[in-house]
């Protein structure tokens, strides 16, 4: 089973987001800038563009101006999202809800 969550970033700052596990980044609105630690690149997404990331780990993202987006993962057994974002990165995501959809 694969879990998609959809993200809106409406922040000006840079935010860290903790992936428990390898996924994608898909842009569905708006610019998406992003990297990962242990990574040298910047990467920067328009709307239909993805990103893969093959590990687990911290992912800086920002947006320009604004950003839709999802995170697809395998699912873990239990459905509660298990990242984490660090201190007041938290209110610059609204209107987030997992997608439940089968592998």
């Amino acid at each position: 089973m694969i879990r998609i969550e959809q993200f809106e970033l409406r922040a000006p700052q840079v935010v860290a987001l903790r992936l428990p596990r390898a996924g994608v980044i898909r842009v569905n609105a708006g610019r998406l800038w992003l990297t990962q630690s242990g990574r040298t690149e910047d990467v920067w997404l328009s709307p239909h563009e993805s990103w893969t990331s093959e590990k687990a780990g911290t992912v800086w993202l920002s947006a320009e101006p604004s950003a839709d987006f999802q995170i697809a993962q395998p699912a873990l057994a239990r459905r509660t999202w298990s990242g984490s974002w660090s201190g007041s990165d938290a209110g610059a995501f609204r209107d987030w809800r997992p997608i439940w959809l089968p592998a």
